[in-house]
Formats: structure tokens, sequence, C-alpha cells
């Protein structure tokens, strides 16, 4: 859902143009994507991580127990820093979206893709693999999807990381 009017144009007085993000922006993300964990969570967690949520409402689910890999918003560090603290995960859960930042930056929504693509190149993929998507996009969005991996694909020989930065576009 929509939550906040998009971002606004400005150019500040040396004539750099930007956009300028509301403050509440963190808040309204975090809100946003509780929201829409709580509609995945029945859907992808098993029964006891279901049953902790019934008897606690103040219980965090480990998401853990329903996916294997987790590619997340690479909004900078401290999107991913903020939900790494929330959702429990280790370094090595964020080991694809930290290399994605570092190489690509901030590419919004499509940065999904990009982590998927690093992951497989880096790791590989098993069939039935299952992945929790978290994105956020200009508007303000938030999205949450459940992937699963159709095919086993193997790491790739070559170094991930020593491939050459990409050029800005013009």
């Amino acid at each position: 859902p929509t939550l906040l009017p998009p971002p606004s144009p400005f150019q500040d007085s040396a004539g750099n143009m930007g956009v300028f993000l509301r403050k509440n922006v963190i808040e309204t993300a975090g809100a946003a994507m509780r929201a829409n964990l709580t509609r995945l969570a029945p859907r992808v967690l098993p029964l006891a991580e279901l049953a902790k949520c019934a008897a606690d409402a103040h219980y965090v689910p480990n998401f853990k127990t329903g996916f294997d890999s987790f590619l997340l918003h690479t909004g900078g560090r401290g999107v991913l820093d903020a939900l790494q603290k929330s959702l429990s995960l280790s370094d090595a859960d964020l080991s694809s979206p930290r290399a994605t930042l570092a190489r690509f930056g901030n590419t919004s929504a499509a940065s999904i893709w990009y982590i998927l693509a690093h992951h497989e190149h880096a790791r590989g993929v098993r069939a039935g693999q299952r992945f929790l998507a978290l994105s956020f996009g200009g508007g303000f969005k938030a999205c949450a999807a459940a992937l699963r991996g159709a095919a086993p694909s193997a790491p790739a020989a070559e170094d991930v990381h020593a491939k050459a930065r990409p050029r800005p576009c013009p």
C-alpha cells in the first residue's frame, strides 16, 4: 500500500537536483513491512512458530524457520542493519544484500533481482530453496514476497566481487 506521497524533487543552492524524503520514512517503512510480514507469516511459517505468536502477542516470529535465504532491499547500510536486527538475522544471512549494496548501491525495488543473482553466483540455488524478499520502492511502497528455487544452480567459478563496478547512467 502507498503510505506516503512520493519524494519531492528539489534543487539546492548549487543547482544540484535531488529528492526530499520525509523524516518519518523509516518508521513508515517499518510499519508497512510489519503489516506485510503479518499477512505473509501464516502462509509460510511452521505451525509451531505460529503457535508461539498466538501465545504471546509481543513475540517476534523467527522467519528463519520458514526461509533458507533472505533478499533484503539494499536501500543503504542503515536499512540493512534495521532489517537484520528486527528479523534477528546473522551477518551470513545478509552477505548477498551487503555485497550487492557495495557493488551497485541503492537500486530501489529492483535490488531484489540483483541480490538473487549475487546469491546464485556466490552460493548457488537449491531446488525448493525458500527465499524471503523484502523490498521498498518509490511512492512509498513496501513489499514482502516468498520465492522458491525452481531448479538447482551451482555457484559460479569466478569471483562475483571482482567484476567492475557498472558505469552510472548519463
